[in-house]
């Protein structure tokens, strides 16, 4: 605990200042800091975990050296950086009529009872989006504050719910079954760098970490959590 105090007071370049959304802390950076603290007995990070929504007012009031969210976002202080892009998948239990399928299609998905997150989510502005061109409307049942709670309600058997396939496996729902969706919403992750400091080896080792276990989760993403 000195240690890492002092490091904190003395900006050690082996010290990483972390800002995510909490599924992703779960779902990627957790394991890439393991592998990082493996091989670097020196190495000791902060992890500070803020959600989506509020994502414009963390990013300019927070002090870090590394973020990572899920894009698109724009600020004058920091430089984005993709590193990952995958599919929004379809979030629901085996005994699901949809279970059955292995794409979901809009037209299936809005025959059923579904639960959506909070109007500002960009998966919610999608699913709107859809329902305005086609002129159709979601069955919604529940709606919940954010996608890991979607999907818990999902794994009661209380409907199903479009999703980021990582918020789903950070939801600790066991079995839940995940589908590909079509039309294919893409979701992608993204760095933040602050633009008024230059990045440390230890940054640039941790980011390095967190694409490759994040590109090796995503190949197993079709599978059933």
């Amino acid at each position: 605990m000195h240690r890492f105090a002092a490091q904190m007071r003395l900006g050690s370049r082996e010290h990483v200042r972390v800002l995510t959304a909490p599924f992703i802390a779960h779902a990627i950076v957790a394991d890439a800091a393991a592998a990082l603290a493996a091989r670097s007995p020196t190495f000791t990070a902060s992890i500070e975990s803020r959600v989506r929504l509020d994502i414009e007012t963390w990013v300019g009031q927070e002090n870090f050296d590394l973020g990572i969210t899920v894009l698109p976002i724009s600020h004058p202080a920091f430089q984005v950086e993709e590193f990952l892009r995958i599919e929004a998948m379809v979030a629901m239990l085996p005994d699901h009529p949809l279970a059955r399928k292995d794409i979901v299609d809009f037209e299936d998905f809005i025959e059923m009872e579904v639960i959506v997150t909070h109007p500002r989510s960009i998966i919610r502005q999608y699913l709107e989006r859809l329902c305005r061109e086609r002129g159709r409307s979601l069955k919604v049942r529940f709606e919940a504050t954010n996608g890991v709670i979607a999907c818990q309600l999902a794994g009661r058997g209380l409907g199903c719910c479009l999703s980021d396939p990582f918020v789903a496996r950070s939801s600790g729902v066991p079995g839940l079954v995940l589908r590909p969706f079509r039309p294919v919403f893409p979701l992608h992750y993204g760095f933040l760098y602050p633009t008024w400091q230059s990045r440390s080896l230890v940054v640039e080792d941790l980011a390095s970490e967190i694409v490759d276990i994040a590109e090796a989760q995503s190949k197993t993403l079709g599978t059933d959590t």
